[in-house]
């Protein structure tokens, strides 16, 4: 029973994790059962993002542009398979959760939106002739990693416990583990060398991430 209280707890405070792990999963088992195409137009395509907005810049907005230009965020909802969910939801729970406890669950929330749409934007302007579909949560992902290695850089940060692991680490490593993650991807979009990982919108979801905790102040913590 007492365990049972503890994870209720847990998911009240951390409500918003919870709720973007479980629409990421939901939207996963609707593409799971939809046909192979059905969730194409949610994907981000920078070709038809730059048209959408060359229509918007001339006074031009009809609702398949609008719909268009929401892809910036819609495509962070969407993933390739179980593997490439799987392994954006431990790293989504690992950093929301850490950057959830620092600064408060609304927070999370709009990094999440916050850093999809920079990373989605950052992955037009390197591939603005592209027409293949770009999805998945990794643009959000490496914006919390941002988030918190910005966090880090400006602040004293509590020694970091993320449920369920039982022992917390220092923030330094954690810190290094997001800054490692920032160099490989950086490395990845000066030379993709053939990839399909949108390297570009983990670059412009991780600075995203640095850029707007640069602005955030921590609450302060009880002595």
């Amino acid at each position: 029973m007492q365990g049972r209280n503890n994870f209720k707890a847990l998911v009240i405070e951390h409500w918003v994790l919870f709720g973007l792990v479980g629409l990421n999963v939901a939207v996963f088992l609707v593409e799971f059962l939809l046909p192979a195409d059905a969730t194409t137009g949610l994907m981000c395509v920078p070709t038809q993002l730059i048209a959408s907005w060359d229509n918007l810049l001339e006074g031009n907005s009809p609702a398949a542009d609008i719909k268009s230009l929401s892809t910036l965020l819609t495509y962070a909802f969407l993933h390739a398979d179980i593997e490439h969910l799987l392994f954006n939801l431990l790293y989504l729970w690992i950093f929301g959760y850490v950057v959830g406890e620092l600064i408060g669950q609304w927070w999370v929330l709009v990094i999440y939106v916050v850093t999809a749409i920079g990373g989605s934007i950052c992955y037009v302007v390197f591939n603005s002739d592209s027409a293949v579909p770009m999805l998945g949560a990794s643009g959000a992902v490496l914006g919390f990693q941002g988030a918190y290695l910005g966090l880090l850089v400006r602040c004293s940060l509590p020694d970091p416990f993320v449920w369920p692991i039982a022992r917390p680490v220092s923030p330094m490593t954690l810190g290094l583990f997001a800054a490692i993650g920032f160099f490989l991807d950086l490395t990845g979009t000066v030379n993709p060398g053939g990839s399909n990982t949108a390297f570009a919108t983990h670059l412009g979801g991780f600075a995203t991430g640095i850029f707007f905790t640069s602005f955030v102040t921590l609450p302060a913590r009880p002595s």
